[in-house]
């Protein structure tokens, strides 16, 4: 069995923590004041499934020195991520549990204070199994990324990137603190957009791609929006 909510509005944070599936289909979770999250999905839960929703921020949060940190925060797994809108926040998806496929989203209107490092989506805690597909990510900020990949077996493919110092982080030396990248990671077919900055991001298009040679470490067919080749 399984928890469906749907075409329901919060003006408040989800802490979701039930030890069955939860489903929030066409859900808008709007917050005008200041929260860590405007959802959590907790590690002992049962898996969550965020599909045609609406989350982040309201229009207030725009003018409210207070922001809110993370639009969805996913400490568990299995999740999936559908079609839906993150925006108004710091940071769009924190993913730091597995078994996560986060298809065809707009991630985009970041908001940024001092001292703010911005994500579209920031892979933390060395998640495992993890999908990146067909999303829009677009992080008008030149600090810090649209995709941050810590994790082991990942994919990221046909993407549209913007944005952010460097647009890809990509995981090598444990993104410059050190270690070795756990990998493997497929980065292949996506678009590393001009909209925001000329390099895509602030600095350029990647950084911190593991370049040596290790066994399943795969960049393919990625290009900027004029179709310019991009190599790590």
């Amino acid at each position: 069995g399984h928890l469906l909510i749907e075409g329901v509005a919060f003006a408040a944070s989800l802490d979701i923590s039930a030890p069955f599936p939860v489903v929030l289909r066409g859900v808008s979770v709007r917050l005008s004041k200041a929260s860590p999250w405007a959802i959590l999905m907790r590690p002992e839960s049962g898996g969550l499934y965020v599909l045609w929703s609406d989350v982040g921020g309201s229009e207030d949060m725009v003018r409210n020195p207070q922001p809110i940190d993370t639009a969805l925060d996913l400490r568990g797994a299995p999740a999936a991520v559908f079609n839906s809108r993150f925006s108004r926040a710091l940071d769009g998806l924190h993913i730091s549990g597995g078994q996560t496929r986060v298809e065809q989203n707009l991630i985009d209107e970041l908001l940024t204070f001092p001292g703010s490092h911005n994500d579209g989506i920031q892979l933390l805690g060395r998640p495992s199994d993890v999908t990146i597909h067909k999303n829009r990510i677009v992080n008008r900020h030149p600090q810090t990324s649209c995709i941050n990949l810590l994790g082991i077996r990942l994919k990221v493919s046909r993407n549209y990137l913007a944005g952010g110092g460097w647009t890809l982080y990509g995981g090598a030396r444990n993104n410059g603190h050190g270690g070795d990248a756990r990998g493997p990671v497929t980065v292949s077919d996506n678009i590393f957009a001009r909209d925001v900055f000329a390099k895509s991001g602030h600095f350029g298009p990647v950084a911190y791609w593991d370049k040596s040679g290790a066994p399943g470490w795969v960049w393919r067919d990625n290009h900027f929006s004029d179709g310019v080749a991009i190599s790590p």
